[in-house]
């Protein structure tokens, strides 16, 4: 069963999926006039319309990754005064680099009465903000770490 299918047999009776897209680790996203789908792993979460608070879009953390980019030039040009400090600087800024690099694109549904948040990573973001602007009607999307740079 491919994942388009998985996620059809998912969507109750009644409503129509108006958008599905597929989620960069594995998994597929989807929207009908009612619901939020995410199936991943084996597991299907369904989230009413009613009940998200927020959704946010992240885009790439040019401030964060610009930052790690720094840490890692610093460790390079210390390095010839201290060694150890060096390299434990450029990994910081590497390892700061590569986590800011996974995040990028994720999306936080944020549902009442649910302690942690939904969080997913579409493929195509910007055709999931532009579903989730239409089919979320109360639930604004807040594009946090847009294009602004």
């Amino acid at each position: 069963m491919t994942g388009y299918e998985r996620l059809a047999g998912e969507v109750p009776a009644g409503e129509a999926l108006r958008y599905h897209g597929a989620l960069r680790h594995g998994g597929r996203v989807g929207l009908t006039d009612e619901r939020l789908l995410v199936v991943r792993d084996g597991e299907t979460t369904s989230v009413r319309h009613e009940s998200v608070v927020e959704v946010t879009v992240d885009d790439f953390d040019w401030f964060v990754g610009l930052l790690s980019v720094a840490i890692v030039g610093f460790g390079i040009l210390s390095l010839d005064r201290n060694v150890v400090l060096g390299l434990g600087f450029a990994v910081a800024g590497v390892v700061f680099l590569y986590r800011t690099y996974r995040r990028r694109g994720s999306v936080t549904v944020r549902v009442q009465n649910r302690p942690k948040p939904l969080e997913f990573h579409p493929e195509e973001l910007a055709e999931f903000r532009v579903a989730a602007d239409r089919l979320l009607v109360g639930s604004p999307v807040d594009e946090t770490a847009s294009d602004d740079v």
